[in-house]
């Protein structure tokens, strides 16, 4: 997993490219354009670096809401088969 930091720190202080830092990091380059996306807007444009320096980034956060839910039943099956033959 690539570090939000390392993605925002190449693109304003380094001044690499969005698709540079794609290839460079092996990562998609929608990737890229949303972490900084979603940096700039949690912060004011006028406060990129002092955010740097602190060092703010935070996990991805995933929108679970609209997948959906699988029950695994072929694993409940086999670990009742096992459970009943130890019994």
């Amino acid at each position: 997993m690539v570090d939000k930091n390392s993605i925002l720190i190449m693109y304003y202080r380094d001044g690499e490219s969005k698709s540079s830092i794609s290839r460079q990091l092996k990562i998609s380059r929608k990737t890229v354009r949303k972490y900084i996306e979603e940096h700039e807007q949690k912060t004011n444009s006028s406060q990129v670096f002092k955010h740097l320096e602190k060092g703010l980034s935070s996990r991805p956060e995933y929108n679970v809401s609209s997948r959906e839910k699988v029950k695994l039943t072929c694993v409940d099956r086999r670990r009742n088969k096992v459970l009943h033959r130890t019994k």
